[in-house]
């Protein structure tokens, strides 16, 4: 009886290690994907609750979201993305600029994947 001794990743051959990458990169996927409709589903709450905003204006929302999504698809194939946002964040915040200390406060507490508060 032989002992299944795991293989370290670059000891595999390059058609398994090929094959573990595009499986990597499809779960990759599908997590971006439910990420980005827990953000927009969160989004349209926000605007919802915040501003009162009805089916109507959530579509036109939803749109522009799309339109827009399609315009930085296009800046990340070219990798200019970051750039863009940081001077349009500029633009819109002016002085006091992006409260990326904002962000950071409302995720810094919290566990990712149980969605429970780390007590620090």
């Amino acid at each position: 009886m032989k002992a299944i001794i795991p293989r370290k990743f670059k000891q595999l051959k390059p058609s398994d290690q090929k094959r573990i990458m595009s499986l990597a990169d499809e779960q990759v996927g599908k997590n971006c994907n439910i990420m980005l409709d827990i953000y927009l589903k969160m989004s349209c709450l926000v605007l919802h609750d915040a501003f009162g905003f009805g089916e109507k204006r959530l579509n036109c929302y939803l749109g522009n979201y799309r339109r827009l999504f399609k315009k930085h698809a296009k800046l990340v194939r070219n990798g200019e993305q970051i750039e863009y946002l940081d001077k349009r964040m500029r633009e819109i915040f002016r002085k006091n600029g992006y409260p990326d200390e904002f962000f950071r406060t409302i995720i810094a507490d919290w566990d990712i994947n149980t969605a429970e508060k780390e007590d620090r």
